[in-house]
């Protein structure tokens, strides 16, 4: 159980700039978005090591103008044992649908 006590002890700094700095990081260019569906989700897989494919959209500014960008990169490039490369999802998943399209017909 804990016990929270207010003001135990000095700020290192005052309230005014913590208040900036969390305003600058609401702001900040890129905001990462989970609980997405991606329909490659389970059948995409890293051409490098073969281990899954994690997918992320991020959300981003540019001159007033929000954009949201969908990418795909290898399951174990954050733990170093792959290359760390984001793959456009968008254009991936166009190229596999027009792939599978032409078997359709």
């Amino acid at each position: 159980m804990w016990i929270v006590e207010e003001n135990a002890y000095q700020p290192i700094i005052n309230i005014e700039t913590f208040n900036k700095a969390q305003k600058i990081l609401e702001n900040r260019k890129h905001t990462r978005l989970r609980n997405r569906e991606y329909l490659l989700k389970e059948i995409t897989y890293c051409h490098n090591c073969g281990n899954k494919l994690t997918f992320i959209t991020k959300r981003e500014k540019y001159k007033d103008k929000k954009y949201e960008r969908r990418y795909a990169i290898c399951g174990t490039a954050n733990k170093g044992k792959c290359i760390k490369q984001h793959n456009n999802y968008d254009k991936i998943e166009k190229e596999i649908l027009d792939y599978i399209k032409k078997f359709a017909h």
